[in-house]
C-alpha cells in the first residue's frame, strides 16, 4: 500500500549502517521512485527504454555491416544450369592488434577489407559455399609518391577472388567432383 503522504513529510531516507554504499543508494534511488513516479507511469517508461536499446542496436547492426558492393554470376553450364555466384563486399576496419596499439599508445591504422561470398550452384542446388575475407593498410595501396596505384589495387582484389574461388582440399565440393568421373 501506497503512503498517501510524500517520504519528505516522514523525513529524508537514512542510510542504513550494516548495508553497502551500493544497497543503501540503491534503496534511497528506489524510495526516491516511488514517491515521484506513479506505479502506471513505469510501463511508459520501460517501454522508451526497450524501444531506444532495440533502435540502438539495429543502428549499430545496419552501419557495422560490410556492404555489397557487387552481386555477379556466371553460367557454366546451360542444360543443367550449373553456375558460380559471387559477392563483393566492403568495409572500412581498423587494423592491428588492440593491445600491442594500446600498450604502444599509438592509433591503429585503417585498412581496406574486402570480403568475398562465393557459391556453386550444380543442377539448382547449391553444393559449395564460402565466405572469404582479407584486408590490406591504405597506405600499402599508393605508390612510392604517395599516389594510388590502381594496378596493386585490382592484383590485389583479382588474388582475393581467386583465394575464395579456390576450392579448400577436403571440402564437399570434392567429394561430389571426384563421384562424377
Amino acid at each position: 500500500m501506497r503512503p498517501s503522504a510524500p517520504f519528505w513529510v516522514h523525513g529524508p531516507p537514512i542510510a542504513v549502517p550494516e548495508l553497502s554504499v551500493l544497497s543503501s543508494g540503491t534503496w534511497i534511488a528506489r524510495t526516491a521512485y516511488g514517491a515521484f513516479v506513479r506505479y502506471w507511469d513505469l510501463i511508459y517508461i520501460l517501454l522508451t527504454i526497450v524501444f531506444c536499446f532495440v533502435l540502438g542496436w539495429t543502428l549499430r547492426f545496419a552501419y557495422t555491416e560490410d556492404a555489397p558492393m557487387y552481386t555477379g554470376w556466371r553460367i557454366l553450364n546451360l542444360e543443367t544450369y550449373d553456375e558460380d555466384r559471387l559477392q563483393l563486399c566492403t568495409r572500412s576496419v581498423a587494423c592491428g592488434s588492440r593491445i600491442g596499439h594500446a600498450l604502444t599508445k599509438t592509433h591503429r591504422p585503417l585498412c581496406f577489407r574486402l570480403t568475398v561470398i562465393y557459391s556453386r550452384y550444380v543442377e539448382g542446388t547449391i553444393v559449395f559455399k564460402r565466405k572469404y575475407s582479407e584486408k590490406i593498410q591504405y597506405f600499402d595501396l599508393s605508390d612510392i609518391t604517395g599516389s594510388f596505384d590502381a594496378a596493386k589495387f585490382d592484383s590485389w582484389i583479382s588474388d582475393v577472388v581467386q583465394n575464395a574461388m579456390t576450392v579448400p582440399y577436403g571440402s564437399v565440393w570434392n567429394l561430389w567432383h571426384l563421384t562424377l568421373i
